[in-house]
């Protein structure tokens, strides 16, 4: 659920500028590259968490 959310969140982050009839290439850009640190920030937390995890399994 959370995965298809955040899925749903970054076309609507990718696509906002287009929905706003603003057809900006910077503005563009920019919310790709916010979209990469989002999925990016992604990746570390799941990283993090399940690191967490796995040292409560071992003590």
């Amino acid at each position: 659920m959370i995965i298809l959310s955040l899925v749903i969140f970054g076309i609507v982050l990718v696509t906002w500028p287009l929905l706003l009839g603003i057809t900006s290439v910077l503005l563009s850009v920019l919310a790709a590259i916010l979209f990469v640190v989002l999925i990016f920030y992604v990746v570390v937390l799941v990283g993090y968490l399940t690191r967490q995890l796995m040292r409560k399994k071992d003590v």
